[in-house]
């Protein structure tokens, strides 16, 4: 997902009128991403006679990807045994180079999108 490129570090927290619209916009950009992923996710559920994606899960998941991607990291790696697809966590760790501000819409617009308020 291309929101986190939409953070930046020269946010500041002190409500002007810049920080809110830079917050609007990521929140808008996180609800706009992962409501296609979901819908994406619908296609091939429907396809597969899988029944409805569980939305509350897969915003779940997502979170704990942007908190710390260790564990899908071991998952993909041991998936795909090929060194040109290794991929590092820390290198996709950029959870804490967002700031609180930030962290919380992306919070807020996850779980907004997987209870489809958004």
């Amino acid at each position: 997902m291309s929101f986190v490129a939409a953070c930046s570090s020269d946010n500041n927290d002190e409500g002007s009128v810049e920080a809110s619209l830079e917050q609007q916009s990521l929140y808008n950009q996180v609800c706009a991403d992962l409501n296609q992923s979901l819908a994406e996710m619908q296609i091939v559920h429907d396809q597969e006679g899988l029944g409805p994606v569980n939305r509350t899960e897969v915003a779940d998941e997502f979170l704990q990807y942007m908190r710390d991607p260790t564990d899908w990291v071991e998952e993909w790696n041991a998936t795909f045994d090929d060194d040109r697809m290794h991929l590092n966590a820390d290198e996709l760790a950029q959870w804490d180079e967002l700031t609180t501000s930030e962290r919380d819409t992306i919070e807020r617009a996850t779980q907004d999108a997987a209870a489809g308020r958004c």
